[in-house]
């Protein structure tokens, strides 16, 4: 019983057959052991991934994973494919192979989102395995990724004073490994829908740490041009989910500002208007209005009304680069007040430089006062005196004589007309305007001095004189000389004043300049006085024991005497007080004077009153010429009683 043991051995691959035959010494052969085949395989199997497998680092927005094999192998036997997730072992398929030519598809279907990984051993008939197939990752992500707008974005349907679009989105994505992201899409369209700039960016997540699921994303769009603008974003992540959902927003980019101007009934500046309201009416011109706002203050800068108009571009059609305001202050109170205007865009751009106006309010007309001044027989002066509480008299008072003329301007003015007739009454009415167009009338009637009845005559001791003839008679209120009313004459000019509802005059009878005399003849009982410069006298012309006038005269200056008169009441004491004296030197009787309607004095003499003075004078100058005989009698009488 002999065992024998052959080794073939570095047979090649291949298939081997072998049989046995047994003889012994007898010749005896046995044949009937099968003969076997043996296949000698020392390769490994072969395997390769198809080409639809998921590739590796893979995303797929689906819930399955893709495993396509193919075998290369003469004696194969199983294939074994298994899957794992980031917990652990899932799935294994084994599968024998029939035939190795033909690929093996293996779907791994209703996967949940996540993270796995797949490898493939196989192993042929005579024991040799290959399990260096490198193990896949593929990522299944079936979840859209979340984008918002965020920080500095600018809003939808904003206007923006600037020449730039901010945009600031948030990306997040709830399956994030290592670069789930893939990109941010934002694209900026002008309004003909031409797409102006797109930004992409790839958020690699290793780069991002702890933030891979929340990444935001900036950007500026520069130098843009004025108009309107459109961006929308679109987030994308690694497994082809995309998100398009957000928003698409438009912005209008206006960097110019708008343009303002006063129209139409608008009030112009440093004007005066006689109402009670300020009318304001402005152009605004812009392509995104927002407000026209126009303010109104008072002299004291405090603010009356502001107007905002808010102007909505679609209500205003085809006019909306073109608006008008019109806007009525009413109620206001006579005053100064200031109006400005300033115009807003919606994107924020303001316009300030339109000019502030100044408007003053002039309800009030102003009070006219007329007085007689100087009064001649031939001509006639008034003083004009206005009076107006928030403007002034424009310019020269009206008259509506066309003899007549004005001078002067303001508060102050002068009327004057010459070649009148003597004794005539002239009524004149004086129309003043102010500033504001205000214009009150008042009327006066004025009467030129009586017509000169020639000079009078006069008798005895001494020789007559004259009545003075005054070439200008000035009318003087008695308020005034009670203040004391200063005033410069000429030689036969005087004023005229009310004493006791009695009229009298101071007139200048002549001027010695050299001497700095000068002669002033006080009446209605005319006296005649010499003054000094810088002299004063009193005198009484009531006849009642009371000076009533002080006369001073100041000065004398270029054939001028300037005259100081002032009302007085004080008793006569003294008995040496100078006699009033005719301008001839001679004691006269108290004469009568009348005024006529236009404030001068007329002296008249009726044949009666003239005879009266007559007589006077001729007793008068009788008595006069017996004192004198008597006199002479008695110095001779003495002579002669010396003598002897």
């Amino acid at each position: 019983n002999v065992a024998l043991y052959l080794n073939f051995t570095a047979l090649a691959d291949g298939t081997y057959f072998f049989n046995v035959t047994s003889n012994d010494t007898a010749g005896n052969r046995n044949l009937t052991l099968l003969t076997r085949t043996v296949v000698v395989d020392t390769t490994n199997p072969l395997l390769t991934y198809g080409t639809t497998t998921d590739a590796n680092g893979s995303y797929v927005g689906r819930n399955f994973i893709i495993v396509n094999i193919t075998a290369t192998e003469i004696n194969l036997n199983i294939t074994n494919v298994s899957l794992y997730n980031v917990s652990g072992f899932l799935n294994q398929t084994n599968i024998t192979f029939f035939n190795s030519t033909n690929p093996t598809y293996f779907n791994y279907s209703n996967l949940i989102d996540g993270i796995y990984f797949f490898n493939v051993t196989a192993n042929d008939t005579a024991g040799n395995r290959n399990n260096s197939f490198v193990t896949r990752t593929v990522v299944v992500d079936t979840t859209n990724p979340n984008v918002s707008y965020v920080g500095r974005t600018d809003a939808n349907a904003s206007y923006v004073g600037r020449n730039h679009i901010i945009v600031e989105v948030n990306s997040t994505d709830t399956n994030s490994t290592d670069t789930n992201f893939n990109y941010t899409n934002i694209s900026l369209f002008n309004a003909s829908n031409s797409v102006i700039l797109r930004t992409n960016q790839t958020f690699n997540m290793s780069d991002f740490g702890s933030n891979a699921t929340n990444v935001a994303l900036y950007a500026n769009f520069t130098g843009l041009a004025d108009g309107i603008y459109f961006f929308n974003v679109t987030a994308n992540d690694t497994a082809g989910n995309s998100n398009k959902t957000l928003l698409t927003r438009t912005v209008v980019v206006d960097t110019t500002n708008p343009n303002v101007s006063y129209v139409g009934l608008t009030d112009a500046n440093n004007s005066f208007v006689p109402r009670n309201f300020i009318l304001v009416e402005v152009n605004s011109t812009d392509t995104n209005f927002n407000y026209t706002n126009i303010t109104l203050f008072n002299a004291t800068s405090s603010t009356i009304v502001r107007s905002n108009q808010t102007f909505s571009v679609s209500n205003s059609g085809s006019n909306r680069t073109n608006v008008a305001l019109y806007i009525n202050f009413t109620g206001l109170t006579d005053g100064v007040y200031f109006f400005n205007v300033t115009v807003n865009d919606t994107a924020g751009n303001s316009n300030k430089t339109l000019q502030t106006r100044t408007i003053t309010v002039d309800t009030v007309a102003p009070t006219i006062a007329l007085s007689e001044q100087v009064v001649t027989s031939s001509s006639i002066n008034v003083t004009i005196t206005t009076t107006d509480e928030t403007t002034s008299v424009n310019g020269s008072c009206l008259v509506d004589r066309s003899g007549a003329s004005v001078s002067g301007t303001g508060g102050l003015q002068q009327l004057y007309e010459g070649s009148l007739t003597c004794s005539t009454a002239y009524t004149y009415t004086v129309t003043c305007l102010d500033r504001a167009g205000n214009a009150p009338s008042k009327a006066i009637t004025v009467t030129t001095i009586g017509c000169d009845a020639g000079s009078g005559g006069g008798g005895g001791g001494g020789g007559g004189g004259g009545a003075e003839k005054w070439a200008n008679t000035i009318v003087v209120k008695n308020e005034q000389i009670e203040k004391g009313y200063s005033r410069e004459l000429k030689e036969k000019e005087r004023i005229s004043i009310n004493i006791d509802n009695v009229v009298h005059h101071v007139g200048v009878i002549s001027i010695d300049s050299a001497g700095k005399k000068a002669t002033i003849e006080v009446a209605s009982t005319p006296q005649k006085i010499t003054l000094g410069v810088g002299e004063t006298k009193k005198v009484e012309v009531t006849n009642d024991s009371y000076y009533d006038l002080q006369v001073t005269l100041k000065s004398i200056i270029n054939g001028k005497v300037d005259v100081l008169i002032k009302s007085v009441r004080e008793l006569i004491t003294s008995v040496n007080q100078p006699q009033p004296t005719t301008p001839s030197g001679e004691t006269q009787q108290p004469t009568t004077s009348e005024q006529n309607d236009g404030g001068e004095e007329s002296t008249t003499q009726a044949g009666e009153g003239k005879s009266k003075g007559t007589l006077a004078a001729i007793i008068g100058a009788l008595v006069l010429a017996v004192i004198i005989v008597v006199v002479l009698i008695i110095i001779v009488q003495h002579r002669k009683s010396f003598r002897y």
